[in-house]
């Protein structure tokens, strides 16, 4: 059987003739068997873990601040009411205004490009067993991979011009603003001092404040963990039949190990988000990372563009693409092997893979005083 890829928020990519359709590669990763999530979180060594520095961290992802217009926090795409996404095909940053998929672009900037995908287990990013010891610097971030480690990805926002900085400033220019309006705050001032034990605000301390954060977001005590480890009653049998038809037509080769993906660059034939006026091509050649299936019924809609609204969408993509595009073999799944019980199924055991025992709390207030990005329903 050949590679069947990616269902998931912000898959795989696309946007040239439906002949690039398929499956490639793994050739990073490899594939693994689906277990369940039991690994311990690792941090770099030059950052570990502590109470201080995560709660540091946790006002400044909510805190506007870091944003040049002071409008943008990290949680107005990575917001808990949407599981740490932002429930929008394209995510809208410097400009918008509103929440979540209510939220509105600016004129500048229609919207970053891609996909938001959830923050929840990025700290496992890269982790293809339970037993395996990621080095955390090395770990893959954003859908093409482009940054290693969530000390470089959390600055990357914070300087990109649709996302954070606006224009008419260097990226460089970017972080050093931020930290300068961070740093003028005499709350945070004080808090970053005793997060690292000498007074000091900058670039890398700003990093290690965030990501120490953003790694205390975890979930792994979905249905399906409970069964992978013992429990025989954490799945109905219509999840455990959907478990075995997503193993049995080849979604586990793409979609294994504890996060259930091989981190691996995949092209595919998605079609382009027409809300874009350039294609996408990913790490090249229109390839994206496979991205983690964990929680994936919260995070809706999916594909790296966000271009299928519902699982059931995606679900019909594999399903349909060897019978619509029988020139493309790579994606080889035969839909007279899938019944519609099996389907249903196998969208059932997906949505097994759901815990949403998450901190959902947003700060009363931050450091700065600007306004917190909330649901309406918080309002």
């Amino acid at each position: 059987m050949k590679h069947h890829c990616s269902i998931s928020k912000g898959l795989l990519l696309i946007t040239l003739p439906l002949t690039t359709i398929g499956c490639e590669g793994g050739d990073d990763y490899g594939a693994a068997p689906l277990a369940a999530l039991d690994a311990e979180v690792r941090a770099p060594d030059d950052n570990p873990v502590t109470e201080e520095k995560s709660a540091l961290g946790r006002l400044l992802f909510f805190d506007p601040v870091l944003s040049a217009n002071n409008e943008v926090a990290c949680a107005t795409c990575h917001h808990p009411s949407l599981a740490y996404a932002d429930g929008r095909d394209l995510a809208v940053g410097f400009g918008g205004t509103d929440l979540g998929p209510d939220r509105k672009p600016g004129n500048e900037f229609p919207h970053v490009g891609r996909n938001a995908p959830s923050v929840l287990n990025v700290a496992f990013n890269g982790l293809m067993a339970a037993d395996d010891q990621v080095n955390p610097t090395e770990a893959p971030m954003f859908w093409d991979s482009r940054l290693k480690g969530l000390e470089a990805q959390v600055l990357d926002p914070i300087r990109t011009p649709s996302e954070m900085s606006g224009s008419g400033v260097t990226a460089e220019d970017a972080i050093a603003n931020a930290v300068s309006r961070v740093a003028a705050i005499p709350e945070y001032a004080q808090r970053f001092e005793q997060a690292f034990g000498t007074p000091g605000v900058d670039a890398d301390r700003l990093a290690k404040s965030l990501a120490t954060y953003v790694r205390s977001l975890v979930t792994r005590n979905s249905p399906f963990d409970r069964f992978r480890r013992g429990d025989a009653t954490a799945l109905t049998s219509e999840q455990q039949e959907g478990l075995a038809v997503f193993e049995r037509i080849g979604c586990a080769t793409c979609h294994g190990g504890p996060m259930l993906t091989n981190w691996s660059m995949h092209k595919l034939g998605v079609a382009e988000n027409p809300a874009r006026t350039t294609p996408d091509e990913g790490s090249g050649d229109f390839r994206f990372r496979t991205p983690s299936l964990r929680n994936v019924a919260l995070t809706a809609p999916y594909m790296h563009n966000g271009t299928q609204a519902t699982l059931d969408d995606v679900v019909d993509f594999y399903l349909e693409a060897k019978s619509l595009h029988p020139q493309v073999a790579d994606v080889d799944i035969d839909p007279q092997t899938v019944t519609p019980a099996e389907r249903l199924a196998l969208i059932r055991f997906m949505e097994a893979l759901t815990d949403d025992d998450f901190s959902k709390s947003v700060p009363d207030s931050v450091p700065s005083g600007l306004p917190v990005p909330r649901a309406s329903a918080e309002e």
